[in-house]
């Protein structure tokens, strides 16, 4: 019989002084020796530092650590966020600068990956498109269409890849992926999803 995979989660927020801090565990109902901690705080100076760690009854350990800094610059917003992953001593870098709330544009560079240059472009009230390319040539466009009163509607192209499109109505998510070949193949073809998140509190059961 195949091991119980649930997952159970609890997090906490609270204030320190001027700073922001919450924390959230995660352990599978399997293996309660063991648990995933997402740690983040607030900072009054517009950084935020996020760090992944997990605990055990051998100690605990720290695999991630990222910051993320927020500064007004000529007319916009720019932020920087780097990443640094422990376990592989490997860092990466995402800047992205935002002009008035309509149009953006982010650079990602990755030790292991290609670096990525992203626009982002508002359409009307209803439509945003963002199209992206690596330097290795790999192009993506995704446009996001508000439909009311269904939820948001992704759509997203890959050349020579597949086509993705995402529904999302509140907590609901449906995802459809469907690739440019073998689309009659069980194996290769769409692959579907849907999700909901439920949000539980002590409370709703006493």
């Amino acid at each position: 019989m195949d091991a119980f995979k649930e997952t159970i989660w609890g997090s906490i927020k609270s204030n320190v002084g001027a700073f922001g801090v919450a924390a959230k565990g995660k352990f599978s109902a399997s293996a309660f020796d063991s648990v995933a901690l997402d740690l983040s705080c607030n900072a009054p100076t517009s950084t935020k530092l996020f760090i992944e760690a997990s605990a055990g009854k051998d100690g605990a350990s720290v695999s991630k650590v990222k910051a993320v800094q927020t500064a007004d610059v000529a007319g916009g917003a720019l932020v920087v966020s780097p990443t640094y992953h422990v376990g592989s001593n490997k860092g990466d870098l995402s800047v992205a600068f935002a002009l008035d709330g309509s149009s953006s544009v982010q650079v990602d560079v990755n030790t292991d990956k290609a670096a990525k240059l992203s626009l982002t472009q508002r359409v009307g009230d209803r439509n945003v498109v963002r199209p992206s390319i690596t330097n290795d040539g790999q192009l993506e466009v995704s446009v996001d269409t508000a439909v009311e009163p269904i939820g948001t509607i992704t759509t997203t192209y890959k050349p020579n890849h597949h086509v993705n499109i995402k529904w999302a109505d509140g907590p609901w998510q449906a995802n459809f992926q469907i690739p440019m070949e073998g689309y009659y193949n069980m194996q290769d073809g769409v692959k579907i999803s849907v999700k909901t998140k439920v949000d539980v509190k002590p409370g709703d059961f006493f």
